[in-house]
């Protein structure tokens, strides 16, 4: 006969002798309740993170459904977008006017504090990671916040694909360039490798889209 077992977790482990371990688990968290896909509304474009989506408007307002742990569904009232991005816990959208407005998951302290706080600058593209957020200029300039290396400095970029730990910029020539957990450059060199280590072949490219671990 079979038993459900409970949700529990594992709190700690210490090893004992003969190579057997002792544990002390806990009741795992509940999971928040997963908000439905709203029906009849026509979106303009979507924002896929781990548990949620965020759809975009025709008229700019930003819509979210799916599991709000960290408050990733809450979009800040009154706010109009042209661009959304979603990360693990948290989404950002592009406003209309240019700035930056992220909620969720510690992300509006990437932008000062505020979940409605928007970046400095005036922002073109705007991409989500796991724990990071990428946005390019009006001068094709990358800056990023979160858990990311910085972008190299020097180079601009017509397009913008961030993923998993990484994020890559589309150059003006149709070549690559990455930085951050997966990505790099060496020498001038495009080093970038997916889940199973196979090497990025060369542009030049016209587009790009990334995933947790390709691109």
């Amino acid at each position: 006969m079979r038993y459900p077992l409970p949700m529990t977790r594992v709190l700690g482990c210490v090893v004992l002798a003969m190579t057997l371990a002792a544990c002390v688990t806990g009741a795992a968290p509940a999971p928040s309740p997963v908000v439905p896909m709203p029906e009849g509304m026509a979106f303009t474009q979507l924002a896929v993170g781990r548990d949620h989506v965020c759809g975009l408007r025709a008229e700019g307002a930003a819509v979210c459904w799916g599991r709000n742990d960290e408050g990733q569904l809450d979009v800040p009232e009154g706010l109009r977008f042209r661009q959304l991005a979603a990360g693990v816990r948290f989404s950002c959208g592009l406003r209309l006017d240019g700035a930056l407005a992220c909620w969720g998951r510690e992300s509006a302290d990437w932008l000062g504090g505020e979940p409605v706080a928007g970046g400095i600058g005036n922002w073109t593209a705007v991409g989500a990671g796991s724990d990071h957020l990428c946005a390019l200029d009006e001068d094709g300039a990358a800056a990023c916040w979160g858990l990311i290396d910085p972008p190299p400095p020097g180079p601009r970029y017509t397009a913008l694909g961030v993923g998993g730990g990484y994020g890559c910029g589309l150059t003006f020539a149709g070549e690559l360039e990455c930085w951050g957990s997966n990505c790099g450059i060496h020498h001038g060199e495009l080093g970038c490798w997916g889940a199973t280590g196979e090497a990025w072949q060369k542009g030049p490219f016209t587009a790009l889209a990334a995933g947790v671990r390709h691109l």
